[in-house]
């Protein structure tokens, strides 16, 4: 639920990529109300690619959309939804604590949709602390409710799994020092990809491994696996 990249597909497409072509999982989409702008072939699916991300939106926004039926769709109901919310709770002065309860509030929502569904949450990227104090701020707030993040997880069993996305830092960010840009877009990916492997892959657990796009770098991801 961010902005799109240059490409305007933001993270999706790599995802897609990496399931379908490199898993061979052909019975992938993605389904929402908005339309990408980005152009481009790919395996098994087409763009632009269907979304529900809303640039701007607040959790409580989302959370209106949802309850009022915003993700049943023509093509149906998703199977995963990936929730990425709280920096513009944080731009209303909303408090951690407060953005917390307003994203367990979405969170249980989605879950609500449908029994089946399950949830790919995101962590706040950190904003760029060199831009201005107020992101400086921002980056300490997204912090302290990234840390919250797994004790919402952990209370809702194996319908949510945590997707590191604040492993994203400075140089992923556009100029503006809040959106990810193109590269940060590819890393989020990555990251999204692999938060996917609890319910894609062979018997739901076996992703290919695909080449980590802070090559020639250490994988970070790997590396906090390891700690």
């Amino acid at each position: 639920m961010n902005p799109p990249s240059a490409n305007g597909n933001g993270a999706r497409k790599a995802v897609l990529d990496w399931l379908i072509i490199n898993n061979e999982q052909r019975n992938v989409r993605c389904v929402g109300s908005q339309p990408s702008t980005g152009t481009g072939g790919g395996f098994g699916y087409t763009v632009p690619l269907a979304h529900e991300g809303h640039p701007g939106w607040t959790s409580t926004q989302l959370l209106g959309l949802v309850t009022g039926g915003g993700l049943n769709y023509p093509q149906g109901k998703p199977h995963v939804v990936m929730v990425m919310a709280g920096a513009n709770d944080f731009g209303a002065g909303l408090s951690p604590a407060q953005v917390y309860a307003n994203l367990t509030a979405l969170v249980d929502a989605v879950l609500a949709v449908d029994p089946g569904l399950v949830v790919v949450l995101c962590e706040n990227v950190l904003m760029s602390s060199y831009k201005s104090s107020t992101l400086t701020n921002r980056s300490r707030q997204a912090q302290e409710l990234n840390s919250m993040l797994p004790d919402l997880v952990a209370a809702r069993g194996d319908r949510v799994v945590l997707a590191k996305t604040s492993l994203l830092d400075q140089q992923d960010l556009a100029t503006g020092g809040v959106h990810p840009n193109d590269a940060g877009y590819q890393r989020m990916g990555y990251i999204l990809y692999h938060s996917l492997r609890p319910w894609f892959g062979a018997q739901g657990k076996y992703l290919v491994p695909v080449k980590h796009p802070w090559a020639p770098g250490p994988d970070p991801m790997k590396l906090g696996a390891e700690s």
